[in-house]
Order: structure tokens, then sequence, then C-alpha cells
């Protein structure tokens, strides 16, 4: 999985998950960050607009959701051109498997040279803010 997510670069993804208490998310958050990329969790019933400018605002390498997706967030996802990747829990095997039609599986090599440093940057949030627009926040 690490070396699935890995093959999106580092950067910001956009976890839309009903519950970070699920499974998934407990799982996938390591994942992410162990590919030197940012996890910016979102609530999933923001109306289209909000997630439209969450995602713009983060500007996000992909968006991941469970199986069962976020219509309004994949559309905004697709507004701005970010790839959408799902996420699955088999608990019969304890296994996560990440599908997206439009990527070739990566190789393993690839993880070999992954190297996390004490700057990267492991969640982005934002704040209620001031002046009506919310503000982003990075937290090492």
């Amino acid at each position: 999985m690490c070396v699935y997510l890995q093959s999106a670069g580092t950067g910001v993804i956009v976890f839309l998950l009903e519950n970070v208490f699920v499974l998934q998310f407990v799982i996938l958050f390591p994942a992410v960050i162990h590919c030197r990329a940012t996890v910016a969790p979102l609530n999933p019933f923001y109306i289209a607009k909000v997630l439209e400018f969450y995602l713009s605002d983060s500007e996000p390498k992909l968006l991941l959701t469970l199986q069962e997706g976020n219509r309004r967030a994949q559309s905004a996802a697709s507004k701005l051109n970010i790839p959408h990747l799902t996420a699955n829990l088999h608990f019969a095997d304890t296994k996560i498997t990440l599908f997206d039609q439009r990527r070739a599986e990566p190789s393993l090599d690839s993880m070999s040279t992954v190297v996390n440093d004490p700057s990267d940057v492991a969640m982005f949030l934002h704040t209620s803010g001031a002046m009506g627009h919310p503000s982003p926040i990075a937290c090492c």
C-alpha cells in the first residue's frame, strides 16, 4: 500500500472518512506519513462548495475515500484535476486495497529510496480562521 501511495509523490493526500476512528484511518495515516506525504483529513459531510475550497486550498496529490466514495468530494476533486483513490479494508485478511483505474501498479523498488525527514509535514488542518475563511495549519 505504501508503494502505491508513494507513487503519487510527496505532498498532501486528502482523507475523506466519516470517522477518523475507523480502522482504515488507523492504517492509512501511518502509510501516508511513511511515504513522506501529508494527511489532510476532511469532514465528508461538508457541502460541495466547502469541499472545493478545502481541496483547492490544500492542493492535494490525491483524494482518498472509502470504497463507497463521496460524490460531492469526487466532483470537486474532478473539477480541480485531483485523482481519486478508494480504500477498501478486507477484514478476512486485514489488508487494505487501494484502487485507481488510471494508475499502473508501482514497483516495490521505489520504496527503498523513501527516507522520512524531521521537517516532513505530517498533517495539514484548517482552523475556523478569521474573516470568514478557514486558515491552514501544517503540523510536523
